[in-house]
């Protein structure tokens, strides 16, 4: 093929080569072998396609001879203005092949420098040249290797002898979209019959420039498609909705909207499908407007799409006010949600208190009053009463984290039912996403607060805790190293206790006396 002829030769000193629609231009410079090097490229042109024409300019040293076509005759004339010229003079090469357009087939011959065009050209020039040669649909016979791709009415393939190009997808309601844009859009800078469709690659080929504009060429077609008024300059573009409110985006990047090219295209292609297009595109530029992003600028990601085939299913069954009630019953549903998450947060709360009130009562029953009647203050701090004070808190400290793990697992149970709920009975009216998107906001709240007061109820009782038991522990270590009282300062009790046996026994002496004396009588 040509463009492998003349790209990988290296009998040349320089080439340089320009392809757009309408022609290629290849310009070579050379001093070496120069009649093997352009006999062969002689022979390289009888592979250009017959719809094509072309001329070549061989100059050396200030002359210059031109032939165009492949006969014999222009053969003699090439090698007659070679054989004039000694071997070693440098020479200059021009061919320019003027493309012709066949049976909605073009020609590129060099498809890096046919991709480098478009690149360098503004969007506007690009998509013009594209209008020109394009009639419901284009055909690129490309004369290098490439795998082939393009959309349903444009593509691109490799040139093969006989090949013939077919369209079977051809939009037949072409003419009615772009009756149905021109009603519905205006002051725009784009006087084309090109519809998104065109640009929408189904699969990528080789060439990355190629892809990226046909990307771009779907965005940009498809904005032009759903908004009221669009101005594109340069690598930008402005573009207005007018829906419930108003929205004015200016100086957007074109390139931005790569990431969104299969959304917004879902978009474009259900609003001028099938029936009632403008009840769709109302639709849609009424939800482009209520939900404009952080910048204030449309938003065409997946759930605008999901927002717009939910909002239109409700449309298309009337049922506006069985909509208005499914919001409202799922308002009620976090409600309530709510609701039993605050309750929960208050049964928490009670059962710290109830459980608190069992340790002081524990403390104040058995510790206090129990220690200082049976064995005074040193009884309350013995190590048995401080074990048993350790296992208590230990306890319950288990207990609050079972309970908090128990209280987050009823929690998550509850609102996974409440959306199965929700899914199973208002799937019909509300779309999967948009339940979840009304509810998850509202849950993940919930669960947030809940996790936070858990987590500061549990702070709160193991500072309890800790603070009780060191305070406990520090006693019984204190009380420990006290001395026990001498029997000189033995407590009245005690002294009660000693003598009452004393006195028994003076009492018993004296009556075995009596008994003695009254014997003795």
């Amino acid at each position: 093929m040509l463009s492998e002829f003349i790209t990988h030769n290296s009998l040349v000193q320089s080439t340089s080569v320009d392809e757009s629609f309408e022609q290629l231009r290849v310009n070579i410079t050379a001093n070496e072998e120069k009649g093997d090097y352009v006999l062969k490229l002689f022979d390289e042109l009888k592979t250009l396609s017959s719809r094509d024409s072309f001329e070549l300019f061989t100059e050396i040293s200030g002359t210059t001879e031109t032939i165009s076509d492949c006969t014999s005759d222009s053969l003699k004339i090439i090698e007659k203005h070679l054989n004039e010229y000694d071997i070693s003079d440098q020479y200059d090469l021009e061919l320019i092949v003027k493309k012709g357009l066949n049976d909605s087939s073009l020609s590129i011959y060099f498809i890096d420098s046919f991709s480098d065009f478009i690149s360098n050209e503004s969007y506007l020039d690009s998509l013009n040249n594209f209008d020109k040669f394009f009639s419901e649909s284009l055909f690129f016979e490309v004369f290098s290797t490439i795998k082939p791709f393009g959309t349903k009415t444009i593509k691109f393939i490799q040139a093969k002898n006989g090949l013939e190009n077919s369209f079977s997808n051809t939009d037949v309601s072409r003419e009615k979209k772009i009756d149905l844009l021109r009603q519905n859009t205006s002051n725009f800078d784009l006087n084309i019959n090109l519809l998104p469709s065109d640009f929408f690659l189904d699969e990528y080929g080789d060439n990355t420039k190629l892809n990226q504009f046909f990307d771009d060429a779907c965005s940009i077609l498809a904005i032009l498609f759903l908004s009221n008024s669009v101005v594109i300059s340069n690598e930008r573009i402005d573009y207005k909705v007018n829906g419930y409110k108003a929205i004015f985006c200016t100086d957007v990047e074109i390139e931005g909207f790569r990431s969104v090219r299969k959304s917004l295209y879902q978009i474009y292609d259900w609003t001028y499908e099938g029936g009632s297009n403008s009840d769709k595109l109302g639709l849609v530029r009424n939800l482009l407007s209520l939900h404009p992003d952080s910048n204030g600028n449309a938003k065409f990601d997946e759930e605008v799409w999901e927002a717009v085939q939910s909002n239109y299913q409700i449309y298309l069954k009337g049922n506006i006010q069985s909509y208005l009630e499914v919001k409202n019953k799922i308002g009620e549903i976090i409600l309530t949600s709510t609701t039993n998450t605050y309750e929960m947060v208050d049964g928490l709360l009670d059962s710290l208190k109830h459980n608190v009130l069992i340790i002081f009562t524990f403390i104040l029953t058995v510790v206090v009053v129990n220690g200082l009647k049976d064995n005074g203050y040193k009884r309350i701090f013995s190590d048995e009463y401080t074990f048993i004070v350790v296992m208590i808190s230990v306890l319950s400290a288990l207990w609050l984290y079972f309970y908090s793990k128990e209280v987050l697992k009823r929690f998550d149970n509850a609102t996974d039912t409440t959306k199965k709920i929700l899914r199973l009975n208002y799937n019909e009216v509300l779309i999967e996403s948009e339940i979840d998107k009304s509810i998850d906001p509202v849950i993940s709240d919930n669960r947030i607060y809940l996790k936070e007061q858990i987590k500061r109820y549990a702070t709160g009782w193991a500072i309890m805790l800790v603070t009780f038991i060191v305070l406990f522990v520090g006693a019984n270590r204190y009380f420990k190293d006290i001395p026990l009282p001498s029997d000189a300062t033995t407590s009245k009790k005690e002294l009660k206790i000693n003598e009452k046996p004393a006195s028994d026994k003076i009492i018993k002496e004296q009556r075995q006396k009596r008994r003695t004396f009254s014997n003795v009588l």
